[in-house]
């Protein structure tokens, strides 16, 4: 499949990926519904190999809730589990919705 982007999506794909390149980079995407902040998002982090996860909301999403996700990523990230020797890196994405 061959992907056209614009120059500015392919600038916030730069910065997206020079975030993630650093260690415990953190990134707040700002803009309107459907710019495409998470698709580019899940594509940064696909080109770097680290697993893209999403907090899924809900009307009983509380803090417990949150610390359990947080925890899964944490066990799957440091290969607890899977007994891997070498930790995976990850990407999660909490929206406003």
């Amino acid at each position: 499949m061959s992907l056209v982007f614009f120059d500015d999506a392919m600038h916030h794909i730069l910065r997206i990926c020079r975030t993630l390149r650093q260690p415990r980079g953190n990134l707040m995407l700002i803009g309107v519904g459907g710019s495409g902040k998470q698709s580019l998002a899940k594509l940064s982090s696909a080109m770097y190999e680290i697993r893209y996860r999403v907090i899924e909301m809900s009307k009983d999403f509380n803090i417990n809730k949150f610390r359990e996700f947080i925890k899964g990523i944490m066990f799957d990230t440091a290969g607890i589990e899977k007994e891997k020797k070498v930790p995976e890196p990850a990407a999660f994405v909490m929206t406003d919705s």
